[in-house]
């Protein structure tokens, strides 16, 4: 007899485990405890990486993970970004600004997403959603960087590693958005 989660359900966990993760990191950074906030943020990406890649491998999507997906994903933005906000680190307009962004990509109403003009706004989501995720950790490592130079100068190389690493891993999503782009300027164009 098997004990324990069922291997489909694994993807959903790492995801919920990601909001647990967001509220420390919220707690860490209110308390300017930079080092141990940039980490758990770090493992929450990582949790994000994996997750879906579980998903698609084992075929484990579920409407739950997607709708849970997004949710989770704000938390880790929000969550920090107030804490920063809180500290004087990120300025409440840039924070609003980014959350007001959030909230039109994610519940615009398929009608209004069919105006081209905003449509081509909304579907750069992906790259200001990875914009605010850099965003979030660099701001932690500017802080740890005036406190510990050495520390911080280490941190920022692998930080630029994994950067890089995912745009690399993103690359066809973002192929994807400038060949619709491209094509959308086209049609128009043609009009």
């Amino acid at each position: 007899m098997k004990t324990g989660i069922p291997r489909a359900a694994v993807p959903n966990v790492l995801t919920v485990s990601r909001l647990p993760l967001s509220v420390t990191v919220y707690f860490f950074v209110v308390n300017e405890w930079f080092l141990p906030a940039l980490g758990i943020l770090i493992v929450a990406h990582l949790t994000d990486w994996v997750d879906g890649s579980l998903a698609r491998r084992w075929h484990a999507q579920t409407r739950f993970g997607e709708v849970t997906e997004h949710v989770v994903d704000s938390s880790m933005l929000i969550l920090p970004g107030i804490g920063l906000t809180r500290i004087g680190v990120l300025p409440p307009w840039l924070f609003v600004a980014g959350c007001a962004y959030c909230g039109l990509t994610w519940m615009a109403p398929e009608r209004i997403r069919r105006v081209w003009l905003l449509n081509a706004v909304l579907g750069m989501r992906a790259l200001f959603y990875g914009l605010a995720v850099t965003i979030i950790p660099f701001l932690l490592l500017k802080m740890l960087a005036v406190r510990h130079p050495v520390l911080g100068l280490g941190i920022f190389f692998a930080l630029s590693v994994y950067c890089l690493g995912t745009i690399y891993w993103k690359r066809g999503r973002i192929q994807y958005y400038v060949r619709r782009f491209r094509r959308q300027v086209q049609s128009s164009a043609m009009r």
